[in-house]
């Protein structure tokens, strides 16, 4: 019973929320957890390059501010030529016909790819942040070498090399560079937990609610 009472109360103060969805963005989107691999790698772009994914979002369109977790990156790597994957997420600041603007909100740690399937719980920077009502997230990946694997078709931001990485503190300005809207379909994504945030007076309703229903079954 104290653990039925305890989720009761944190329930009632809006720590636990039934309403928390899980939500996957990047080009591999559908795939979740289980991404397949495409029967390509980047064996014409074998160097350090960066691609967003700006077709392939998440927005918020609640009319409220969201808690967003970043918790797994999953990709599939036919050929490891070289050796980290790193992995990002941002706001999508808009799009032309000349490229996207993005403001980068948080960085992977270089992930060390191996052959075939990688699930990889997220580790890097700001994993967790608000993401504000009517805001779009955008993830992308940087790679140093012909790793992850893709099919032709789709569109991908190829963002290219040297200056454009991904930038080295949070949040930070990435820019298209060339080839916006490379006709690709990258077998990539990450797995976002979205929850909503109480108004305060709500939760504080809440809170006192829960605590007045444990006091009576007391």
């Amino acid at each position: 019973m104290k653990i039925l009472k305890q989720t009761a109360f944190l329930a009632a103060l809006g720590l636990v929320n039934a309403s928390a969805v899980t939500v996957f963005i990047g080009d591999a989107f559908a795939d979740g957890a289980t991404v397949s691999g495409g029967p390509s790698t980047d064996s014409s772009n074998n160097g350090d390059i960066t691609y967003a994914f700006y077709n392939n979002t998440y927005s918020n369109l609640s009319g409220a501010d969201q808690l967003v977790t970043i918790e797994n990156v999953n990709f599939f790597a036919n050929l490891v030529s070289g050796s980290d994957v790193t992995a990002f997420v941002a706001i999508l600041s808009g799009t032309g016909t000349a490229g996207a603007d993005y403001s980068v909100i948080s960085v992977s740690n270089a992930i060390s790819a191996t052959a075939g399937l990688n699930n990889v719980a997220y580790a890097g920077s700001n994993a967790s942040f608000t993401l504000a009502d009517g805001d779009t997230l955008v993830t992308g990946f940087h790679q140093d070498g012909r790793i992850v694997a893709f099919d032709n078709g789709g569109t991908v931001d190829y963002l290219s090399t040297g200056g454009n990485a991904i930038p080295g503190s949070t949040p930070g300005a990435l820019t298209s560079d060339t080839n916006f809207g490379l006709t690709r379909t990258y077998s990539f994504n990450v797995e976002l937990d979205v929850n909503p945030i109480p108004e305060p007076s709500s939760a504080l309703l809440l809170g006192l609610g829960g605590l007045a229903l444990l006091r009576r079954r007391r």
